[in-house]
């Protein structure tokens, strides 16, 4: 939330939408300045509750998650599972593991893991790696254990051989074992937890969490970070409503440690992390068509997408328009980097080729900078590069000075994904355009990239320019700069076009959302 930028305001504005009937949390890892959210981005959060928690552990946002009715993981690219009655997963752009991982082979594996290697369950907490322990083999497991149990089985027993290194006896350490949010039955017999499980209908009435106080210590384990455990776990029974997997769990119980070798390298690979992330999630959404595309590519699942709130109704076109060139969007260096100095040697190249022609024009760029070193230097190089030539540099401006410069500028730059291989690296391209709907709201005619999101926004010479190269956003330019008449006629059909991204449209689209996740 602190970079504050095009996906922030994005999710932010689901957050303000839900806030104003429910009781909203925010989960981040740094804190941020909800007045200065609200200045930046016109959202206002004041109604939300923000818990900062400084972890990239996905176990611990998942464990939050399970205390909420609804839970929306908007991280850029996380794998953290959700374990709320609901769970949404906003992806910004999807990981791509196509490299990786064919994506014809990925719903069969991600199928044959969860049904039969595992036959029916899932540690969601951390399950350490495989050792001795009390000449028994097994796995310190944490006291908190999130279990997934495959509802399609008929799953209706689990026990749990275990050793309890605590003088505690094990019925003291219990807090409480519920199957979704319901307490159920269990009892321990000779070391071995016996939990019944109540016939269920959905993936979160599934989830069998198991709550005890804490053991810690740091010599009973050879691995370093296994210090605040549970219980060492020695195996797992199920018991099964469909007597095929009664016999097949009596089978594999003999070779029960090949399954816990197996859990651990499947838990240890990259794809199949990713394909665990994708089984716990009700729906998925997408910011734009294209992110949509890649979703499905990489991911193998379905999507729906949510255009990103714009607000037309706060920007307007000025009468006097200036002749200004505008472009908008952070500074930083690497992933869709806006590629600023690109822009910046183009207009000086305008402006060098044709002193008389752009004498009196202006190119104002405005943008959030990052705080880490690599992001300032990158900012400074910017800074450098406009030195000599009418160049402006809005560092961190504020919307409603945004706002005035958006109203008093005539042409929109946007070049992200220049010079960039949509095959290889589709992610460094604009997803969306959230400035692009911004300015053309304003009255700005946009000359972006023939690229990714701009092409939904963008009708070609009707309400906007795309182009493919640098000679072709000089050449529309300078078309735009010569033919007044042309530039004022794709102005009046860009404010039309913004109308189609107001928020009005993204809090009905996001109301139906949420409407059918519960229907």
């Amino acid at each position: 939330m602190s970079t504050m930028g095009g996906g922030e305001k994005h999710i932010g504005a689901v957050m303000e939408y839900l806030s104003k009937n429910n009781d909203v949390t925010i989960l981040t890892d740094k804190e941020f300045d909800k007045e200065l959210f609200k200045s930046r981005l016109n959202i206002d959060l004041s109604k939300t509750t923000v818990i900062v928690k400084k972890t990239n552990n996905n176990w611990e946002v998942s464990k939050i998650s399970y205390n909420y009715d609804l839970f929306i993981n908007s991280t850029y690219q996380s794998t953290a599972i959700g374990c709320a009655k609901k769970n949404i997963s906003f992806l910004f752009f999807p990981i791509n593991l196509h490299s990786r991982v064919n994506v014809k082979y990925k719903i069969f594996f991600r199928h044959f893991v969860e049904n039969f290697l595992f036959l029916g369950y899932k540690f969601i907490s951390p399950i350490h790696p495989l050792e001795s322990y009390n000449s028994k083999l097994g796995n310190w497991v944490d006291s908190d254990m999130f279990i997934f149990l495959n509802h399609n089985l008929g799953v209706n027993k689990i026990k749990l051989t275990y050793i309890n290194p605590s003088d505690t006896k094990l019925e003291k350490r219990i807090i409480s074992i519920k199957v979704g949010q319901n307490k159920v039955d269990y009892k321990i017999d000779n070391d071995v937890l016996i939990i019944n499980i109540p016939k269920v209908m959905t993936k979160r009435d599934s989830l069998l969490v198991i709550r005890m106080h804490p053991f810690k210590h740091e010599k009973l384990s050879k691995f370093k970070n296994v210090s605040n455990s549970g219980i060492f776990l020695t195996d797992v029974h199920l018991n099964y409503n469909k007597k095929s997997y009664i016999i097949l769990r009596k089978f594999l119980k003999k070779i029960f440690f090949v399954l816990n070798i197996l859990n651990y390298i499947y838990s240890k690979y990259e794809a199949a992390n990713i394909l665990n992330f994708i089984n716990y999630y009700d729906l998925f959404i997408a910011n734009s068509s294209y992110t949509q595309y890649y979703i499905k590519k990489f991911l193998a699942v379905d999507s729906k997408v949510l255009f990103p709130p714009i607000d037309t109704d706060i920007f307007y076109s000025s009468d006097h328009k200036k002749n200004y060139i505008i472009s908008v969007g952070r500074f930083f260096f690497g992933s869709h980097n806006k590629k600023h100095l690109e822009m910046i040697a183009t207009f000086k190249k305008m402006y060098d080729a044709d002193k008389n022609l752009f004498k009196d024009w202006e190119y104002h760029i405005c943008g959030g900078v990052e705080k880490s070193k690599i992001h300032k230097m990158y900012f400074e190089k910017v800074k450098e590069a406009a030195i000599g030539y009418p160049i402006f540099i809005h560092e961190n401006i504020k919307l409603k000075d945004l706002i005035i410069l958006y109203s008093e500028s005539k042409i929109f730059w946007h070049a992200a994904g220049f010079n960039e291989n949509e095959d290889v690296s589709p992610e460094r391209f604009e997803h969306f355009g959230i400035t692009t709907v911004e300015a053309m709201s304003a009255g700005c005619v946009p000359i972006v990239i023939n690229k990714a999101g701009q092409k939904q926004i963008i009708e070609n010479h009707k309400n906007g320019i795309l182009w493919n190269d640098i000679n072709e956003l000089s050449s529309n330019t300078i078309l735009l700069v010569q033919n007044e008449t042309e530039r004022l006629k794709l102005s009046k059909e860009a404010i039309k076009r913004s109308k189609m991204f107001s928020r009005e449209h993204f809090y009905n689209r996001t109301k139906i959302l949420i409407q059918q996740l519960y229907n």
